[in-house]
């Protein structure tokens, strides 16, 4: 589904406790980011300029169900994870909520083995946010997974779906 502009719209599925509920608005695919920090996420300071080795390896997208970052199109295949992140119409990726709303020390480390997870804002009712995979400045995604643009308060991001 395409919102304003172009700009394909993000669904979410959530359980909280027993409660299942899908959140049946969309959202901007969208990135959530404080207006103050710019960034959202807990990865490294690192040169983003800088080229990957020859043989770097992206890792594959976890398979097992549930796994966080493994595909979804629905929260029901995400236990024990809470959420079920994806665009409109398309697949998308399990995932929990950060431990704090820009602290994704819980999150687990991208298949690459590096710690590329940070807090992605998809607009729920409490402000919590969810591990995402960055892909920005044309990172890879781990194999299965896509880069998409998402854009939330005005920032846009990259986010492996």
């Amino acid at each position: 589904m395409l919102g304003e502009g172009g700009v394909r719209m993000l669904r979410i599925s959530i359980v909280m406790g027993v409660a299942v509920a899908l959140l049946g608005g969309c959202t901007d695919r969208s990135v959530g980011l404080s207006e103050d920090d710019g960034a959202g996420d807990t990865t490294d300071d690192q040169d983003d300029d800088d080229e990957l080795p020859d043989d770097y390896d992206p890792g594959v997208r976890p398979g097992g169900r549930g796994a966080m970052y493994s595909v979804c199109a629905d929260q029901s295949v995400c236990t024990p994870q809470e959420f079920c992140v994806f665009p409109a119409d398309e697949a998308g990726f399990c995932s929990a909520a950060c431990a704090d709303i820009d602290d994704a020390s819980n999150c687990d480390i991208a298949p690459d083995g590096q710690m590329r997870a940070f807090c992605l804002d998809i607009g729920l009712p409490d402000a919590r946010r969810v591990c995402a995979i960055d892909c920005e400045q044309g990172r890879p995604c781990p194999d299965g997974m896509r880069c998409e643009q998402v854009e939330s308060a005005g920032v846009a991001r990259s986010v492996c779906f």
